[in-house]
């Protein structure tokens, strides 16, 4: 997540699910802590490519396998591909 550019593209989490960043909303919040000892304070938001499950990811890490992980998520609801609610 250090380059914008390979942060917005489909990113695998380590829950094996594919996640499109629709949009980086802060740098600058609450500081989240994973088991590892990595700690961050982004905020995004995802879409699950495979079932458009969309939800505002908290404190975002991306390790060096590029896999991503957030410590917990809000505002979840399932999105057709223009963003409508289903």
């Amino acid at each position: 997540m250090k380059q914008a550019s390979r942060f917005f593209r489909a990113q695998k989490s380590r829950n094996s699910g594919k996640y499109l960043c629709r949009a980086l909303v802060t740098e600058r919040g609450a500081l989240y802590f994973n088991s590892l000892g990595g700690s961050s304070s982004v905020v995004a938001n995802f879409r699950n490519i495979k079932t458009g499950w969309t939800l505002t990811a908290n404190g975002v890490i991306q390790y060096v396998d590029g896999t991503i992980e957030w410590e917990h998520s809000t505002s979840g609801r399932f999105e057709d591909e223009e963003g409508s609610q289903s």
